[in-house]
């Protein structure tokens, strides 16, 4: 077991608290008397998630403490130094979850809503420059749900099926989807979470009739169907308010020969450095079998590429945009 004096301090480093009158900044004065133990650690998480006048919201203070914990960690060489960073850690967690799952059982940690802090926290780190959590921070609180499945679906069932909602909004693949795919992909990473997806009553959902679904209907009524909706060329697009075609086929008989044989060479040299690199990508996420593999280069490759109309256009040229049975028949 590590020395008292040890323990003692990286209990207020982590936290940010002190046992000290004149706390100083961000640090928080706790009135359990120390120096404090691991056997005494819960009673001073109870008392920073119930301290009313913190400077930091008790809730960002034991997320950041988990952060800290795991930095400690790698940087400690000693067996009894990472068991007690251990059991920091998973009480950090088990806290975290309380806090999210009972907000109103400690009024001023700063939750409000659980599901919304969930997904305010996912919202920051994959769409915008706040962070308030971190990453590693966030995934070691979803590791920490291992067999707690009761708790897990009260927390992330609404949490993934916002994620639906909100990628459900995107129509094209120049839509901001990424961030809902991000986060989904970061979520089922965790078995219990990943478990608790296949569980929906949309995961295979069946017709009125009791058959299953298939097609648009998939696309439309399956959990997963709206991540993979978005499309280069959304089902409304009429051809007047296409771009590319009125650039390039449009009102060619009142176009100078110049400027139609300038817009086909441009086409041509498109179509010669871009073919291979868009049948490139999609060999590339080709092998990607599942949604927790890395699809995302090869995803955001095409996505910065397709915003160009031209390339846009080159891709729906291609012979398997619409491939045919050997029969000529529609696959």
């Amino acid at each position: 077991m590590p020395s008292p004096s040890w323990i003692h301090a990286t209990i207020c480093a982590v936290l940010g608290v002190t046992d000290a009158q004149g706390a100083q900044g961000d640090q928080l004065f706790i009135s359990t008397p120390g120096p404090w133990s691991l056997d005494q650690l819960e009673s001073v998480v109870v008392d920073v998630l119930s301290e009313e006048n913190s400077s930091l919201p008790a809730i960002l203070r034991l997320t950041g403490a988990i952060d800290c914990v795991l930095a400690t960690s790698e940087r400690s060489k000693d067996d009894d130094e990472q068991a007690a960073l251990k059991t920091m850690r998973d009480l950090f967690c088990s806290y975290i979850l309380i806090v999210v799952q009972f907000p109103e059982m400690f009024p001023y940690a700063g939750v409000a809503d659980g599901t919304a802090f969930v997904r305010r926290i996912l919202r920051d780190l994959f769409d915008g420059d706040r962070r308030d959590v971190t990453a590693r921070a966030f995934d070691a609180i979803c590791a920490s749900l291992d067999e707690k499945t009761e708790q897990t679906a009260e927390i992330f069932t609404p949490v993934l099926m916002g994620l639906r909602e909100d990628i459900g909004k995107c129509r094209t693949i120049v839509d901001s989807f990424a961030p809902s795919l991000f986060a989904l992909k970061s979520l089922v990473k965790h078995k219990e979470i990943a478990l608790l997806m296949t569980r929906q009553p949309t995961w295979l959902p069946a017709a009125p009739n009791g058959d299953p679904v298939d097609g648009k209907a998939l696309e439309a009524n399956s959990f997963l169907g709206p991540f993979f909706a978005p499309t280069a060329i959304p089902e409304s697009a009429q051809i007047e308010e296409n771009p590319v075609i009125q650039r390039y086929f449009l009102n060619l008989d009142h176009r100078t020969q110049a400027d139609v044989d300038g817009t086909v060479q441009l086409l041509e040299q498109t179509a010669e450095i871009f073919t291979p690199v868009l049948m490139g990508l999609r060999e590339d996420i080709a092998k990607c079998r599942t949604i927790v593999d890395s699809f995302a280069p090869s995803l955001f490759a095409l996505k910065s590429l397709v915003k160009h109309k031209e390339i846009a256009l080159l891709m729906t040229r291609q012979p398997t945009w619409l491939p045919a049975a050997p029969n000529g028949d529609p696959v």
